[in-house]
């Protein structure tokens, strides 16, 4: 929905709330959660209220409403009840962890004991884990059955489960995952097979604990609508279905480039997050990074002797610590997407090493070319054109390798990798940097 459309339908709410209310419930439910997170949150709880209560409960499922918190606030508990009851296991799930301990407490005890059961169950797991994930609506089937019980079954329970492109085949005494069988496989059998005759045994599955970024990982690797989950014994506990895993990417990713850029992630939208809350996100960051750009301070002040002497040498320095920082940016985001991807494994730093040590010395070439003929320009003489350019080959080849191997020493460490970020990397190259270029300076040039 357009900003334009938006702001009309919040005008018609305001001057004439039926009328905008018809409108409203032929909307994609998308939309309608558009409406809801634009408005005060005061209007969004009445609009909320006003919905059947199907829409409402369709607007709670989505994982876009972050406002979920916030609304319950100012919505009746019994209504806030009726919504959770009907919701998805997964997005209730999400919505019950991120509530206050009191007011979940509160919640619970206006939920059907089996609800309860089933949200506690889900609620043990790490909210950044598979069975955090994981929804536990899904067709379950078991290898005697018949396939025309199979899709009679499948049939009976489609309007209740997440997904009915696949079944999943279970020991009916253990609950043991026994294998998968896709919903064309059971369309195009015949009627008297077995669901065990048609099913694919050896179907790749993900533990309650696997951590949601190898899930997505997985799920893209093989183009998977839904992956099981199970526990240690192998028992069918869940489903994570592919618009979970795009709902973790795109938060991973906003996370990452966040981390990447210096900032401490922000879990609400940039408009909703107030500008205090936004400094002590930023502030941590900031004085760390001013901190170390400190000691840059520090390396220029322990070579004054040396600017004193060649004073040229000092037009150079913002050149070389840029050329560096930015190098190491580079390095740094290719590895820490890498290693988020999987194209670049623990293993695989040596070669990592190899690689960015090789990138690093031709970068340096071409930026020490430059450096070399726009020194002579400058009228200075060969000693300091050479001075400049041999150090920017060294400055880049340090800056990618900082780069490159700090996100793999975080990941090695367990600590995330983005947390390398690009201002911690340049800060850290522009003092060696000036250490590198006044000690290859002053060996050049003879200044002490």
């Amino acid at each position: 929905m357009n900003n334009l459309e938006n702001e009309r339908l919040r005008q018609l709410l305001e001057d004439q709330g039926d009328h905008a209310l018809e409108q409203i419930r032929e909307l994609p439910i998308p939309e309608i959660t558009d409406l809801i997170r634009s408005l005060p949150i005061e209007r969004a709880a009445e609009l909320v209220k006003r919905l059947p209560i199907d829409l409402s409960v369709a607007v709670f499922d989505e994982p876009t409403l972050r406002r979920r918190r916030e609304l319950v606030e100012h919505l009746d508990t019994g209504l806030v009840a009726a919504i959770a009851e009907r919701m998805s296991p997964d997005e209730r799930a999400d919505f019950f962890g991120n509530l206050h301990e009191e007011t979940r407490t509160h919640l619970l005890r206006h939920l059907s004991r089996e609800t309860q059961a089933e949200l506690l169950a889900l609620l043990a797991y790490p909210p950044a884990s598979a069975g955090g994930l994981m929804t536990t609506e899904f067709v379950e089937v078991y290898p005697e059955q018949t396939v025309e019980s199979a899709l009679a079954h499948t049939r009976e329970v489609a309007g209740h489960v997440e997904t009915i492109y696949s079944a999943y085949a279970v020991d009916r005494a253990t609950g043991k995952l026994m294998g998968v069988v896709s919903l064309r496989d059971l369309l195009t059998a015949e009627n008297r097979k077995t669901v065990g005759e048609i099913m694919d045994a050896a179907a790749i599955t993900v533990h309650t604990h696997t951590d949601q970024e190898e899930v997505a990982r997985l799920i893209a690797r093989y183009n998977f609508l839904a992956v099981p989950v199970v526990d240690d014994a192998h028992r069918m506990l869940g489903i994570v279905t592919v618009d979970d895993v795009l709902d973790v990417v795109s938060e991973e990713h906003s996370e990452d480039w966040q981390k990447i850029s210096g900032i401490e992630p922000l879990a609400d939208p940039y408009f909703r997050v107030s500008p205090l809350s936004m400094v002590r996100k930023r502030a941590s960051w900031l004085v760390g990074i001013f901190i170390g750009e400190l000691f840059t301070g520090t390396a220029l002040r322990h070579y004054d002797g040396a600017i004193a002497a060649a004073r040229m040498l000092v037009f150079f320095v913002p050149l070389i610590i840029s050329s560096g920082g930015n190098s190491g940016s580079q390095s740094a985001t290719l590895v820490v997407r890498g290693l988020a991807t999987g194209e670049i494994k623990l293993r695989q730093w040596l070669q990592v090493l190899t690689r960015e040590i090789l990138v690093g010395v031709l970068l340096g070439l071409i930026l020490g070319t430059v450096a070399f003929g726009r020194a002579l320009m400058w009228g200075n003489g060969v000693g300091v054109a050479v001075a400049v350019a041999l150090t920017l080959v060294a400055v880049v080849m340090a800056g990618t390798l900082v780069g490159a191997m700090l996100p793999i020493c975080f990941k090695r460490l367990g600590f995330d990798p983005a947390v390398s970020s690009t201002p911690f990397i340049a800060t850290f190259v522009d003092v060696t940097g000036i250490i590198i270029y006044f000690n290859i300076a002053g060996a050049i040039l003879k200044l002490w």
